[in-house]
């Protein structure tokens, strides 16, 4: 674990850029783990554990203890008010809602990573898996704001947030640049080799072809997001950015497999229709964008 949480470095003409890389979406099994002496340290990723609680009525509530009880099934209380059942938490409020953080213990060692970094490079970049989302894929969720101010305030440079398979809006946080997710950049998934073995079971797909797994479940990818992204070109001076542009680009879905998930930058009015998509989604944050006829320019603060 200590190694999947350290930082890794470039070393560039212009300077060295540390990258610090996590995720909150993995199975139990691939987090990392160190050894305690008598247990060898287990290879894996830098993991960002979520917490997750749920507030409903009380009516709901109290619904809830009934099918716990009807069921024979283990539902702790420590208030009248309060739940646990089916693995997860529940309280009464008056409107339902979902509550999402990161693991307090995760987040100080990632932050303490960041530190580092940005003490040995002139640039820190921290980049994150996380396909969790509010309601949709396209926003958030609500442990992720909070998650990359800290990265910003460790001393990230740009957080960069991938997973989802769709851009997501885009905030300048103390004059940083927080993408809260990428898209896809290259999707060459459909040219692999081999997948895992548990993925076919997880798909349902008989067999060993990894053609069949992607027919199954790119339909649901179908729509246009998922094949469209940007490409930022940041500049910096001393670790400040001075100017932010945004180059659409396509995988070009309508390609054969073989050709298909490589980017291409787009032009005209699919461009604008791409950087239009993504400052409606960065409007919330604040973040203003306009299209100067190639790409998005990002208006900074001052």
């Amino acid at each position: 674990l200590a190694e999947a949480r350290a930082p890794g470095y470039f070393d560039a003409a212009a300077g060295r850029v540390a990258l610090v890389a996590c995720a909150s979406t993995f199975p139990d099994w691939t987090q990392a783990a160190d050894g305690n002496g008598e247990v060898p340290g287990r290879p894996g990723l830098s993991p960002v554990r979520l917490h997750t609680s749920y507030q409903v009525t009380a009516e709901q509530l109290a619904s809830l203890r009934a099918i716990a009880a009807a069921l024979g099934l283990p539902a702790a209380a420590q208030a009248a008010s309060e739940l646990n059942f089916l693995n997860g938490r529940f309280t009464a409020a008056s409107t339902p809602s979902v509550q999402v953080a990161a693991d307090t213990r995760d987040t100080a060692e990632i932050t303490a990573a960041i530190r580092r970094a940005s003490r040995n490079a002139d640039l820190t970049l921290l980049g994150i898996h996380a396909h969790e989302g509010d309601h949709r894929a396209d926003l958030p969720s609500p442990f992720l704001r909070p998650f990359a101010h800290a990265c910003v305030d460790a001393g990230a440079d740009a957080f960069l947030g991938h997973g989802p398979h769709v851009l997501r809006g885009l905030e300048i946080y103390k004059g940083k640049p927080i993408f809260y997710s990428l898209g896809n950049f290259i999707f060459h998934g459909e040219s692999e080799k081999q997948i895992p073995p548990e993925i076919y079971r997880e798909c349902g797909v008989e067999g060993s072809d990894p053609s069949d797994v992607f027919d199954k479940v790119l339909p649901g990818f179908s729509a246009a997001p998922f094949w469209e992204s940007v490409v930022p070109l940041a500049t910096y001076e001393d670790k400040k950015l001075t100017q932010l542009k945004l180059y659409p680009v396509t995988l070009r879905p309508e390609l054969s497999r073989p050709r298909r998930g490589t980017p291409e930058l787009v032009h005209g009015d699919a461009a604008e229709q791409i950087i239009r998509h993504l400052s409606q989604l960065s409007e919330p944050f604040g973040t203003r964008i306009r299209f100067d006829g190639q790409a998005g320019v990002v208006q900074l603060p001052g």
